[in-house]
């Protein structure tokens, strides 16, 4: 290091030495908790819009509140940015978001992701997400369980593959269910 570092680096620490919190800062602010363990606090999802424009509370309510929750359908805030906050007004609404997706909305791709009381928005991570995928033209003897296993791991990371309990999946195409990164080209 050169003379001048050097003491451009002591000027520092001679600064920095010379800062301390208050009282007021020491003593901070104290959160209470939002009770989200089992049984208390509401089925909730945070979901994300991938469009240019901006989507609506009112539209994710109308359109995918009927799939996830026919009868009694979900609540919507609009937190900015495209994300939302979903809260599932019937049981099993919150599953069927989570497993069932990814899920088109007017065109457009709606991730939803776990509610954690532990994260901030900017931490929610909405570029994996579990994927069905169908592979096509496959000679019958390889629809099986192990055909699927093999070519999901080759995709992502492979979760299941539709098949009989004897390990068969003979159709039209084979159905695999990976979790897919949505910024890789497939």
């Amino acid at each position: 290091m050169e003379l001048r570092e050097v003491r451009e680096e002591e000027d520092l620490d001679v600064k920095l030495s010379c800062l301390h919190l208050s009282e007021a800062e020491k003593r901070g602010v104290k959160g209470t908790w939002l009770n989200l363990e089992e049984g208390g606090g509401k089925a909730q999802v945070v979901g994300k819009l991938f469009a240019e424009k901006p989507g609506r509370a009112e539209g994710i309510i109308q359109t995918l509140g009927k799939i996830w929750c026919p009868i009694k359908g979900i609540n919507c805030k609009e937190l900015g940015n495209n994300l939302f906050l979903i809260t599932f007004l019937q049981p099993g609404g919150k599953r069927r978001a989570l497993e069932e997706g990814p899920w088109d909305f007017g065109g457009d791709l709606f991730l939803v992701r776990e509610f954690e009381r532990n994260s901030s928005l900017e931490d929610l991570d909405f570029y994996i997400t579990p994927c069905w995928v169908r592979v096509m033209k496959l000679p019958i003897g390889l629809m099986n369980k192990a055909t699927g296993v093999a070519i999901g791991e080759n995709l992502g990371t492979f979760l299941e593959v539709d098949a009989e309990e004897d390990e068969l999946a003979i159709g039209h195409f084979l159905r695999v269910k990976i979790l897919l990164d949505i910024r890789k080209p497939l």
